[in-house]
């Protein structure tokens, strides 16, 4: 996977980091923003536990009858974090952003759907 894909996003304000993996939670790229409070090793362990998250979300809404989730988001005190998936007909691959409360969701969710968009 080309390693600039994830380039856009890291201009973005109060970005923290961002990665994309496969539906299994493979990382197959990452980046950690200067803004995150993680370390990259501690960052990739942490990509799988909220991959975990996201895979669980499509298994609920699957179960509701309602299809498999697109998109998802997590909004804490001091963060939000974006979750995104191609889709189970594509390659299906999730990715990720983490922005400070500073950061704009609604452009950080543009950026990725171009990204999506390209790793399908």
């Amino acid at each position: 996977m080309d390693g600039t894909i994830l380039d856009e996003l890291k201009d973005l304000t109060g970005y923290m980091g961002s990665a994309i993996t496969d539906a299994r939670g493979n990382v197959l790229i990452s980046h950690v923003g200067q803004k995150s409070t993680l370390k990259e090793d501690d960052y990739n362990a942490v990509l799988g536990i909220i991959n975990k998250t996201f895979v669980d979300n499509h298994q609920v809404t699957k179960a509701l009858g309602i299809g498999g989730t697109k998109e998802m988001s997590i909004a804490t005190d001091n963060a939000i974090i974006l979750f995104a998936c191609t889709g189970e007909d594509n390659s299906h691959r999730h990715v990720f952003v983490a922005l400070d409360k500073e950061g704009s969701d609604a452009f950080a969710k543009m950026i990725v759907q171009r990204i999506i968009r390209k790793v399908a």
